[in-house]
């Protein structure tokens, strides 16, 4: 699990700093920063249309005020299903906090798409 020390928690609620963080077989890493909310989800959504056509997309958060905006951002991406919004587990949601948002979504491959 990725955790970020107090100062630099502190540091990022000071300067307004939205950090990206990515999971990846198993593995989270950050995925980069912004400064603004807009900014932030802009880069999520522009992620996902990267790796479409995708099998599924789903947006999850604890409780955003974000995910309209978030949704509209990502209605364009091809998908093989509809977009899934669903409320973010309790054991993300205790380390992310009140407001998390975010994009999974599983790539479409060839063969095993159903």
């Amino acid at each position: 699990m990725c955790r970020v020390g107090g100062a630099k928690a502190l540091l990022g609620q000071v300067l307004s700093i939205k950090p990206l963080l990515e999971l990846r077989e198993g593995i989270v890493a950050e995925a980069g920063r912004q400064r603004t909310i807009t900014r932030a989800m802009t880069t999520i959504a522009a992620t996902a249309r990267s790796h479409a056509p995708l099998r599924r997309i789903a947006l999850i958060h604890a409780q955003s005020p974000h995910v309209d905006t978030l949704r509209s951002l990502v209605a364009d991406v091809a998908s093989d299903y509809p977009l899934i919004v669903a409320d973010m587990g309790p054991t993300v949601g205790t380390h992310g906090g009140p407001g998390l948002i975010g994009l999974t979504w599983l790539e479409a491959s060839g063969d095993n798409r159903r």
